[in-house]
Order: structure tokens, then sequence, then C-alpha cells
């Protein structure tokens, strides 16, 4: 089976936190043996690098 590479993204939110939105973009993202039928189980994988567009911010205290 040949390799397949992709950019994932990853938002996490939270709209009762003040902290905002984080975006993290890993690249060329391959992964490891996938021979079940389903992904609800974990996987290996690897990437070669990653952005993170948006980032939280400092909470509001008070």
């Amino acid at each position: 089976m040949d390799n397949t590479y992709f950019d994932m993204q990853i938002t996490n939110s939270d709209p009762s936190s003040t902290i905002g939105e984080q975006v993290t973009i890993l690249k060329n993202h391959s992964l490891f043996d996938i021979e079940s039928e389903s992904m609800e189980e974990e996987v290996s994988f690897t990437f070669d690098e990653w952005d993170m567009p948006t980032e939280f911010v400092k909470p509001e205290l008070g």
C-alpha cells in the first residue's frame, strides 16, 4: 500500500472560555498501520512540519 500524504487542520475552541480558539495545521501527514475498517482506534503517524495560524489568547481574569 502506498502512503498518502495530506495536511490536517485541528481547531480547539470552547465558547465558555475567554481564551478564544487555536488552530494547528500538521503538514505532510501520513498514517501508518491502517488495516482496520474504521478510525476509532489509535494509529501511528508522522508529519514534517506544522503551523499555528491562530493561537489562544491570555484568559480574562475576574
